[in-house]
């Protein structure tokens, strides 16, 4: 089992990458560290016991097939 994220805000990323991506993602901001919480609990728990092969996407909403997902036309 894994857990992945799109964008976890850290000091050094690019700011223009931030806003690009945040207006994509459906709840509208980068991930915090924080947030990741949950997820980790979750899988680290024997509530997961019989969950196998998986990966938990921690990501906004943003795989779930945001129509902002695509890139902007020019």
């Amino acid at each position: 089992m894994a857990a992945r994220c799109t964008l976890i805000q850290k000091p050094g990323t690019k700011k223009e990458w931030v806003d690009y991506l945040c207006d994509r993602i459906p709840l509208g901001r980068a991930g915090q560290p924080a947030d990741l919480d949950g997820g980790i609990v979750l899988l680290a728990s024997d509530a997961s016991e019989y969950v196998t092969a998986q990966t938990l996407l921690i990501d906004g909403g943003i795989s779930g097939g945001a129509s902002r997902a695509m890139s902007k036309k020019k």
